[in-house]
C-alpha cells in the first residue's frame, strides 16, 4: 500500500510502502494477520476531503495515494519519481517548458471507464479552476495549461522552466479523476471515490475508518497490492500506537511490524 507524506502505506500506511511525496514511510500497525482478515493501522492525521482538488496535507494526500493514480508516483529505491499511470514523461527540449507524458495501455478507473488523457487534463484544470484555498493549487502555479494528442498524451505547457514539476504531479496534486463523475468548478462532497489506484475505498467513516480492498484492475508501479487495510483515524495520536519508534523500509513491499508509531511529515513543496 502506499502512503503520502510523499504517498507505509504507500507515508504510509502498510503493504507497499511505496513512498511517494516528501517525506518517510510510516505507519501505525495494530493489527496483522495472516489470513484474508484486513490489517488495520492507525493514524492522527484526517483525511479533509475525498476530493484532490481540496485538500494539501498528509492525511487525505495518503489516502489519495491509494485510491488515485497520478502520472508518477515515488518509490523507495529511487530518489526521483517514477511512471505510474504514465508509461513515460520527460520534458521536451532543454528549456524545461514543455512537459509531456504517455499513458499506459489499458487504464481503467475502478468503475469501469478507461482513464484517457481528457480526464488527466480534467483532473488539474478543476484543481485550477476550483483554486480551494485548502488546496494544492500552490503547486501548479508554474501551469499555463494542459493539452491532449489522442487518447494517452498529455503536454504540459508551464509559465516557466520548472524542473521541480514531474515531483509535483507525482503527489496528491496530480490525482487523477473520473471527468464523468466530478464537476469541473465544484468540490465534490460524496462519498462515493472513484480512482484507478491500488486501493478501493469500499467505505468511509470521516474521522473513523477507510475501508480499502485491492484494485484488481490496477495497473501501474506497484507490482502487487497486498491485502485488505483498515485504516482507524484517532484524534489523539496517543492511542495510535507507541509513539516515537521509526520503522525503517527495507523494500518496497515490505509491511510493518507491531507496534511502530511515527508522524507523518506535512507535505511541504518539493
Amino acid at each position: 500500500m502506499r502512503w503520502v507524506g510523499k504517498r507505509c502505506f504507500a507515508l504510509g500506511w502498510v503493504l507497499g510502502a511505496v513512498v511517494t511525496g516528501w517525506g518517510v514511510s510510516s505507519c501505525d500497525v495494530l493489527s496483522l494477520s495472516d489470513d484474508d482478515e484486513p490489517i488495520t493501522v492507525g493514524t492522527a492525521d484526517p483525511v479533509t476531503t475525498l476530493d484532490p482538488a481540496g485538500a494539501y496535507d498528509a492525511g487525505s494526500w495518503g489516502l489519495y495515494s491509494n485510491v488515485f493514480q497520478s502520472l508518477l508516483t515515488f518509490r523507495t529505491d529511487s530518489p526521483k519519481p517514477v511512471p505510474d499511470a504514465a508509461k513515460r514523461c520527460d520534458f521536451a527540449g532543454e528549456e524545461l517548458r514543455t512537459y509531456i507524458c504517455e499513458l499506459r495501455p489499458g487504464l481503467r478507473f475502478a468503475g469501469g471507464r478507461d482513464i484517457t488523457a481528457e480526464d488527466v487534463k480534467f483532473s488539474f484544470d478543476r484543481i485550477v479552476v476550483i483554486n480551494d484555498p485548502r488546496g494544492p493549487m500552490s503547486l501548479l502555479t508554474s501551469l499555463k495549461s494542459v493539452e491532449t494528442q489522442g487518447d494517452d498524451k498529455v503536454i504540459f505547457h508551464l509559465i516557466s522552466a520548472d524542473a521541480t514539476f514531474p515531483y509535483k504531479i507525482a503527489t496528491g496534486a496530480g490525482s487523477i479523476v473520473d471527468r464523468e463523475k466530478y464537476s469541473p468548478d465544484k468540490l465534490s462532497t460524496s462519498q462515493d471515490v472513484t480512482g484507478s489506484g491500488p486501493y478501493v475505498l469500499k467505505k468511509y467513516e470521516p474521522e473513523k475508518i477507510a475501508e480499502l480492498r485491492p484494485n484488481g484492475d490496477y495497473q501501474g508501479a506497484i507490482k502487487a497490492t497486498g491485502k485488505p487495510v483498515m485504516v482507524r483515524y484517532f484524534a489523539d495520536s496517543r492511542r495510535c500506537g507507541t509513539p516515537g519508534r521509526r520503522r525503517t523500509w527495507t523494500s518496497p513491499r515490505d509491511s510493518c511490524r507491531p507496534p511502530t508509531c511515527v508522524r507523518f511529515p506535512r507535505p511541504t513543496p518539493p
